[in-house]
């Protein structure tokens, strides 16, 4: 690197507008099969869960604690909920950028989808390119 440039902190690099825009422009896309295979696994995992918790009928049993702690029932709830709807609840994307990537992919799986980042100017732009009515991006600094 030579002493003309300089490093741009990442939390800044993204602010100018005009940056911002050209990264939307530009942006290339995962293919579908990557988010897929992630969805995959997601619903084996859920299911998996699901099938441990609903054969164990000792509420003693160290199995039992381990998959009723917070994160168990949030995915035995999930779980229930996907026998009531073809969607999972809520997915929260951290670090969304411009929301181009798994944000938008996410859309026909979630009831709602979160997009959050550290530039104001991506969630801007992420903002303004959305076309799902379940997609909120939010700007947060910390």
């Amino acid at each position: 690197m030579s002493n003309s440039q300089e490093l741009i902190p990442v939390e800044t690099r993204y602010e100018n507008v005009k940056l911002s825009a050209e990264y939307t422009k530009s942006r290339i896309k995962y293919p579908k099969y990557v988010f897929e295979t992630i969805l995959d696994y997601v619903r084996e995992s859920v299911s998996i869960l699901y099938k441990l918790i609903s054969t164990c009928n000792d509420p003693h049993s160290n199995i039992y604690v381990i998959m009723t702690d917070w994160l168990g029932v949030f995915l035995y709830h999930m779980t229930l909920q996907l026998g009531k709807s073809p969607k999972y609840p809520l997915a929260v994307d951290a670090g969304c950028g411009p929301g181009l990537m798994s944000t938008v992919f996410l859309a026909p799986y979630f009831d709602k989808i979160l997009g959050v980042d550290i530039s104001e100017s991506q969630i801007e732009q992420a903002t303004l390119n959305n076309k799902h009515s379940n997609i909120e991006y939010r700007y947060e600094s910390e």
